[in-house]
């Protein structure tokens, strides 16, 4: 009996040895398979990640693969003279980067910036790589379908430290790189000041001083402001400085849009400023017949006091002249709100949307953004033009001087004291504001008339361009 039941035990031992290694040899093979198929999903992973990576190099080096030229048009010479030199040296080192690519750099003067970009646009040939300035300029262009989205070629990471992309956003995309930042600085003579029974070191500040100090210089036998009227764009550049006293840019927006006018009051305020200005025979007595480049190397020969200039002009004039004889002013103040900001806009660059080559376009554009060439920027221009990339390190311009107006024109692109053409599309200003303002100066048109035509130039171009319309109300967020 015994015997029996030890058998029966044994064998029920046995049967459960048997089925307990059953169990953990499925439980091993499932962990096993399981390890199996998560090494292979890993390899798989890797494998893929591994061949994108080398598609993506592939790609781009295939760009550079074939002999290739690059057409670049560019604006920036008149502003900052000596530019060229910079934008040589760059097409030069690309081409030393990379041999088989050439970028032949053609630069456009500002009378014909605009012109020669519609007749390429029209022909949907010429430069891979353009310029129409900035802001408005620019999305004119993005809208009538000439430019390619550089954010489609350059990656989110590169782009996030563009400063000048508060002007390049639409649609969520980034449509052009900035060349370089600039800004307008106004410089007068001091020993003009002393003549006048004016302290040197403390130029006017509010409007009412600014005229005070405007008629003792005339009385003293000087011209107070340099200006030049004849080619109309010194009217646009006298409402940089006036329009943001006033009115805020979303306001200038809502005027092109419709939803303002031109003709409220507190634009003829503007008109009215300038208007006062003009008939108290202030600006330079040759005003009405030279243009407004012509206005600077007239104050540079000593015949008017004040003058606002291109940053890199005034830097270099003030290194010429010296501080002792040339000192910096903000422009007089028409409100309660000190005026402690300067104009300032970017020359911004995009690639044409005809241009064959969009992806070498693009790295030649992310090229100009690299520390190699901002400091070349800086050495060539001797501090006096502005990388426009948070990367660039202010410090690196030595010059106390040169700095301040540095960090005056960043200071401009990050509380957004643009240019107010930035926001005014092309037609408005080419046939109201600048014919509008050369008939105010001559004493032709009322600052009421004015603010009139403007408006009614501005109706026109809503009338002419009805999906333009509905597309500048979206760029400016409103519905």
């Amino acid at each position: 009996m015994k015997r029996i039941v030890f058998s029966v035990f044994v064998s029920m031992l046995v049967i459960f040895f048997i089925m307990t290694m059953g169990l953990i040899g499925c439980k091993a093979e499932k962990e096993t398979t399981a390890a199996a198929e998560e090494t292979a999903q890993e390899t798989s992973v890797q494998t893929a990640a591994e061949t994108s990576a080398q598609a993506t190099e592939e790609t781009k080096k295939d760009i550079f693969a074939e002999p290739t030229e690059l057409t670049f048009w560019w604006y920036g010479e008149e502003d900052s003279p000596g530019f060229t030199k910079y934008v040589e040296a760059t097409c030069a080192a690309y081409n030393e980067l990379h041999p088989n690519i050439t970028v032949t750099p053609v630069h456009q003067a500002s009378d014909v910036v605009v012109p020669n970009f519609l007749a390429a646009a029209e022909a949907k040939s010429g430069p891979d790589i353009a310029t129409v300035w900035y802001g408005i300029y620019n999305f004119e262009q993005v809208w009538a379908g000439n430019v390619a989205p550089i954010s489609d070629y350059v990656d989110q990471e590169e782009l996030s430290h563009w400063i000048g992309n508060s002007l390049a956003e639409y649609d969520g995309k980034i449509w052009s790189s900035d060349l370089y930042d600039f800004s307008f600085v106004i410089l007068y003579y001091k020993d003009h000041f002393k003549d006048a029974g004016l302290d040197p070191e403390k130029p006017p500040v509010t409007w009412d001083e600014f005229m005070d100090a405007s008629k003792k210089l005339k009385a003293a036998g000087h011209d107070p402001f340099a200006a030049g009227f004849s080619s109309g764009w010194m009217f646009p550049l006298l409402t940089y400085y006036i329009y943001p006293q006033y009115l805020t840019f979303d306001q200038i927006k809502e005027c092109v849009a419709g939803e303002r006018h031109f003709d409220d009051p507190e634009f003829v305020e503007v008109w009215k400023k300038i208007a006062e200005y003009a008939q108290a025979g202030y600006f330079l007595e040759s005003a009405a017949s030279i243009d407004f480049v012509d206005s600077w190397f007239e104050w540079r020969s000593g015949n008017a006091t004040i003058c606002p200039l291109p940053s890199a002009t005034a830097i270099t004039w003030i290194e010429e002249l010296g501080t002792d004889k040339v000192g910096i002013m903000n422009f007089p103040q028409l409100t309660d709100k000190p005026v402690d900001w300067v104009p300032v806009a970017p020359v911004a660059e995009f690639i044409t949307s005809w241009s064959p080559n969009k992806e070498l376009a693009a790295d030649f554009l992310v090229y100009m953004h690299t520390e190699e060439s901002m400091n070349r920027m800086v050495d060539v221009m001797d501090g006096k033009c502005f990388p426009p990339d948070d990367r660039f390190d202010v410090n690196k311009i030595g010059n106390p001087l040169k700095r301040q107006i540095a960090e005056l024109t960043y200071s401009g692109f990050k509380n957004g004291t643009f240019f107010t053409d930035a926001v005014i599309p092309y037609a408005p200003m080419g046939e109201g504001m600048i014919p509008v303002g050369q008939l105010l100066i001559l004493g032709d048109l009322s600052p009421e008339d004015a603010a009139t035509q403007m408006e009614a130039a501005t109706v026109e171009w809503r009338n002419l361009n009805p999906e333009v319309l509905e597309t500048y109300k979206v760029w400016a967020g409103i519905k």
